[in-house]
């Protein structure tokens, strides 16, 4: 309970919008109900409303895959074995942020997918598909940011699907240092 955020609200997707639980083997659509940071729900209904209306197959395409992620899940996804012995810690680390480093555990962060493009999910390929077309563009105007960009200063991996809101409450101080400031 204490990786739980207090600012977290609950905010359920419709079916125009599937979310699906992201695993290592597939993406396996589900409809569940995300967590969210209260600052980032107007913002995120508001980008889903202009997807939509804009250019319903994007808006009807797209989907989350994870928002908030408490300490413990975030060690589920980083201390794979596979993984590690594959990729070693440090490599690990440039693909899945270690426990209590991940921004998803701000509830301020989300991945983003297409429901038309399941192959892409959590992939570079989701750069180019409709949807990751239009996140990039349209992103900012609802106060989200890609998080790792290609070539980041953190030398993360880069990760066309994964934004992270920066223009409400405390939004902007929580990543002053990962952007920079």
């Amino acid at each position: 309970a204490a990786s739980r955020p207090r600012s977290l609200s609950t905010f359920r997707l419709t079916t125009a919008a599937l979310v699906a639980e992201y695993t290592a083997e597939r993406a396996r659509p589900r409809v569940y109900e995300l967590e969210v940071n209260s600052a980032m729900l107007p913002s995120l209904k508001a980008m889903i409303a202009a997807a939509k209306k804009e250019n319903p197959a994007v808006g009807n395409a797209l989907m989350g895959i994870s928002c908030h992620r408490s300490i413990a899940r975030q060690r589920g996804l980083f201390c794979r074995p596979d993984r590690i012995a594959s990729r070693g810690i440090e490599g690990q680390a440039k693909w899945v942020a270690p426990p209590g480093y991940s921004e998803h555990s701000t509830g301020l962060t989300i991945d983003f997918g297409s429901r038309n493009e399941p192959q892409c999910h959590v992939d570079p390929c989701f750069k180019d598909t409709a949807t990751g077309k239009w996140l990039k563009a349209n992103a900012g105007r609802f106060g989200f940011e890609m998080s790792f960009p290609a070539g980041n200063a953190q030398g993360v991996s880069y990760e066309p699907w994964h934004f992270r809101y920066i223009n409400g409450g405390d939004a902007a101080l929580v990543f002053a240092k990962a952007r920079g400031g």
